[in-house]
């Protein structure tokens, strides 16, 4: 007994066509998620060092010692206590953190520096 020859027909290759199609999106959705994740750990990363310097600061000399902290070149710089500046920063860390566990949650944009 001959078995059936299988046909391609029109809604054969719409539903094959839907299916790589699925594939790739997905291929490229998980790509930018690994890649945004990386990009909020990386910040994470850098505002957890500059908390673990404020808290030694504060070890050492205080948690009412004040910090200048330079925005960037030609921008003026702000005094801050070590106390706020660590708990800024270590609000910040737990923010990215938390952005790069679940990257395709919408990510707040960042709170204004203490005063």
């Amino acid at each position: 007994m001959r078995l059936p020859r299988p046909r391609f027909t029109v809604r054969w290759l719409i539903v094959a066509v839907e299916v790589v199609g699925v594939a790739i999106g997905a291929f490229i959705e998980i790509n930018r998620l690994r890649h945004m994740s990386a990009k909020f750990r990386s910040r994470a990363e850098e505002h957890a060092a500059v908390e673990q310097s404020l808290r030694w600061v504060i070890a050492t000399s205080g948690a009412n010692s004040p910090i200048d902290i330079s925005p960037g070149p030609g921008l003026r710089s702000k005094r801050y206590t070590a106390r706020a500046a660590a708990e800024h920063e270590a609000m910040l860390a737990r923010k990215y953190f938390r952005a790069a566990r679940y990257p395709w949650l919408p990510v707040a944009p960042d709170p204004p520096e203490p005063e």
